[in-house]
């Protein structure tokens, strides 16, 4: 009886720790500005972390909204942590530009504490004529329906970009990368990560050190492209009557062909190459490790 009384003690106070210790304090706040622009600026972001997502609205406005949520283990630390995060905007004629960090190193490290949560959420409204160029140091970041330039990388995060029509070239040090809808160069690289191309026109550029590369090529290439990875699978779906000069290479997989192109190779390399529907620009493809192959759309 003693022994059992003993149990039930122990668990209890185990549990009172338990509860203690996951206690915690959040601390939230909204900023939002506006800014007057013309159309044909440029939207620059210079961010610590946190998830971005930027849209089109009005012709004339880039309106800007940044929640912040902190939690941490008393409300004092969670106010400190919101104080020293400094968040900085400006205009410079038609450019925005917002800026976020931890001015003192110390409180970046307190982050990464166990007990210690902070969630930053970009959203903006830009004119539909507008250039981004974005760097966010860690999160996800998603732009959607811009005629322009669009540039930028995340140090781990997810990218999603969404009809453009316009040069794009992002990259993400850890993270998937999807182009849905482009018009003009689109230039993309992960470190660790899949990238989706979907509904491409113009020139194309991808690679990623570990991961399976998907492109659907829907209109004439206007340049040399190229789609590589280290390892992973390099598939790529071409529509009827675009011409180009193949050379695709799995230097250890399988290789594969709809458009007739004879495959060719022993052992573990496998390589495909020729013209198609009277050649065009060049279209490479390259797996270290993984398969390659060019299909149908």
């Amino acid at each position: 009886m003693l022994r059992r009384l003993t149990g039930i003690l122990l668990m209890t106070a185990l549990t009172v720790v338990a509860v203690r210790a996951s206690a915690s304090a959040e601390e939230r706040d909204t900023i939002k500005k506006s800014f007057k622009v013309h159309a044909g600026g440029t939207l620059y972001l210079d961010l610590d972390h946190g998830n971005v997502v930027i849209e089109i609205g009005s012709d004339d406005v880039v309106n800007i909204e940044v929640d912040r949520i902190v939690e941490a283990r008393d409300r004092y630390a969670a106010k400190r942590i919101l104080e020293q995060h400094d968040l900085d905007f400006s205009q410079s004629g038609d450019d925005v530009r917002l800026r976020s960090r931890f001015e003192d190193d110390q409180w970046s490290r307190k982050l990464w504490g166990k007990s210690t949560r902070f969630k930053v959420r970009v959203r903006i409204q830009a004119p539909e004529r507008y250039n981004i160029d974005f760097t966010n140091g860690a999160g996800n970041v998603e732009i959607n329906g811009v005629t322009g330039r669009v540039e930028g990388r995340t140090g781990a995060g997810n990218v999603i970009v969404e009809a453009v029509h316009g040069p794009v070239g992002v990259s993400s040090g850890a993270g998937n990368i999807e182009v849905r809808g482009a018009v003009g160069r689109t230039e993309v690289v992960s470190g660790a990560g899949n990238i989706t191309i979907q509904d491409i026109r113009g020139e194309v550029r991808a690679h990623t050190g570990a991961g399976n590369i998907t492109a659907r090529i829907t209109g004439p290439l206007e340049g040399d492209s190229r789609l590589d990875s280290g390892a992973g699978n390099v598939t790529v779906y071409l529509d009827d009557g675009i011409g180009v000069n193949v050379d695709a290479v799995a230097s250890v997989g399988a290789a594969s062909c709809e458009y007739g192109l004879k495959v060719k190779g022993r052992w573990m390399k496998k390589s495909f190459g020729g013209s198609i529907n009277g050649g065009g620009p060049g279209l490479t493809l390259r797996s270290g490790v993984g398969n390659v192959a060019l299909k149908k759309l």
